[in-house]
């Protein structure tokens, strides 16, 4: 049998709102005993934060998620027309247009990325503006997940994906929002508040600068 059907075929429906029955931990612990080498260290790259391991720290990394010189140079690890490349280059248009609405905002000058760096997607833009009307941070970050999980949706079809490398990545990316947005229904104190928000506030692109 194909490895990449027994992998998938195990893993269980994933809803944005709902926690996940499975942790991204034990996702990844399945996915080592199947995975090639090569698959496996994109897959371990494969974040909500461009360059940084899910649950890596930015200091801890050399990774400049909002550098687009950086940005672009991490991109191109991954193939040309996978599920992931074109994730990450949906990622970083998010990120793009909410720097530039952010300097807008705050009045400072916005460093446009240089020719040959293409950062803009019109979804992409239309989303950040949508979150940016939001009413805090933490809806704000409810809608940029919301364009994320259904960018992977529209990728999926698009690249027919079905029981191979990009259906791992797919729910690599939903797994790691799942989990973040699960800290939301686990309590409603103001402590457990307080986590969702700094959750939300280390993926968040409007926060970062």
């Amino acid at each position: 049998m194909n490895l990449y059907i027994s992998l998938v075929s195990s893993l269980p429906l994933l809803r944005m709102t709902e926690a996940p029955l499975v942790s991204y931990g034990k996702f990844m612990s399945d996915c080592e005993g199947l995975l090639d080498g090569r698959n496996l260290g994109m897959l371990r790259r494969f974040s909500l934060v461009p360059g940084l391991r899910p649950g890596q720290k930015p200091q801890d990394a050399d990774a400049a998620s909002d550098d687009p010189g950086a940005l672009e140079d991490f991109i191109k690890e991954f193939p040309k027309g996978s599920l992931a490349r074109e994730y990450l280059c949906f990622e970083s248009a998010l990120r793009h247009s909410a720097m530039k609405l952010r300097a807008a905002r705050l009045g400072a000058a916005f460093a446009a990325p240089k020719p040959g760096h293409v950062f803009f997607d019109p979804e992409a833009d239309r989303m950040v503006r949508a979150a940016f009307a939001a009413p805090n941070p933490v809806e704000r970050e409810r809608i940029l997940d919301t364009a994320r999980w259904n960018k992977l949706d529209e990728l999926e079809v698009k690249n027919r994906t079905r029981f191979n490398f990009d259906t791992v990545c797919a729910y690599s990316i939903r797994i790691q929002i799942a989990e973040k947005w699960a800290a939301r229904s686990a309590g409603d104190s103001a402590a457990g508040l307080d986590r969702t928000v700094a959750s939300v506030l280390a993926t968040d692109p409007g926060a970062q600068n």
